[in-house]
């Protein structure tokens, strides 16, 4: 049994995985700790490419989940965890190589921790301005608590994903998958811890197809997201009327978002998420919640 678990989902991450391990490989830090790639239904080499790293320096076990969906991926990966502190990070980022030690500090029965990420070092000055990407993420405590931890750069007790009920399957991938997880987590006591010196690089999806779609299904997802226990803190602000009347003042102030590409990108952005708020309220209409979060 080792202390720490470090979970990856992956899915067809043949082509970044490599640069993912190599970089915890090379952690700054005497505590054991195991990695658990879950492979979520790849086509690619991803298994094999993650078996060959086991025993080099690394400790990687794979283990597979066929349904798709980050979040069942990140359930089945916690949940053959042997270490009481679970990490999380992706399997297209790379970490620094403090990144462990400085999350695991941050994390006691009370408390999950989560830091910075780094968008310069895996993405071009064209992506970051698609994208409106600063250097680096910052935290910025709210009251009422909304919650904004990346499950790329995370890290709880496995405790803490037990009691409150793990990821829900309900969300997966884009659009406050994980936020819903950490806002319940709030909501039974727990705190954020930020950890600073935790920094990953951090890969955003290139071109402004990219950029809008990711945008759209954000948008899209997040209005499952407030029928959840862990979203409801954004009731009454993703209704259709409030949403038309954003997406009209959008339109009416086009002109303004002209003059330069950094303010275009700025719209195109908002307008992929309230198009996809549209969607999803339609599509979601009738949906209700599983009853078991987990499953």
């Amino acid at each position: 049994m080792t202390d720490i678990t470090i979970v990856i989902p992956a899915l067809n991450a043949a082509s970044t995985l490599a640069a993912q391990l190599t970089a915890l490989r090379n952690q700054r830090t005497d505590t054991p700790f195991e990695v658990i790639v879950v492979d979520n239904g790849s086509t690619d080499n991803t298994a094999g490419l993650a078996s060959s790293f086991n025993g080099h320096a690394l400790s990687v076990k794979v283990v597979t989940e066929t349904r798709r969906g980050t979040n069942f991926a990140r359930n089945t990966g916690i949940g053959a965890a042997t270490g009481e502190i679970v990490l999380l990070c992706d399997a297209d980022d790379e970490v620094h190589d403090g990144w462990v030690a400085a999350l695991c500090t941050s994390i006691d029965d009370n408390h999950w921790s989560a830091g910075p990420l780094d968008y310069v070092g895996l993405n071009s000055e064209q992506t970051r301005l698609i994208w409106g990407a600063p250097d680096r993420s910052t935290y910025h405590p709210t009251e009422p608590y909304i919650d904004n931890t990346s499950s790329c750069n995370c890290g709880f007790t496995k405790q803490m994903w037990s009691t409150i009920g793990g990821f829900s399957s309900a969300l997966s991938g884009v659009g406050g998958d994980d936020n819903e997880f950490f806002q319940r987590a709030h909501a039974a006591g727990y705190r954020l811890q930020w950890a600073p010196e935790a920094v990953v690089k951090y890969r955003l999806r290139p071109g402004v197809r990219g950029m809008t779609r990711q945008r759209y299904r954000q948008g899209r997802a997040q209005t499952r997201l407030q029928k959840l226990p862990g979203g409801a803190h954004l009731r009454g602000t993703m209704q259709p009327s409030q949403t038309l009347g954003r997406m009209f003042k959008l339109i009416l102030a086009s002109p303004l978002y002209l003059w330069s590409a950094k303010r275009r990108f700025e719209w195109l952005g908002a307008a992929s998420r309230h198009v996809g708020r549209l969607a999803g309220w339609w599509q979601n209409r009738e949906w209700e919640p599983p009853t078991d979060l987990g499953e």
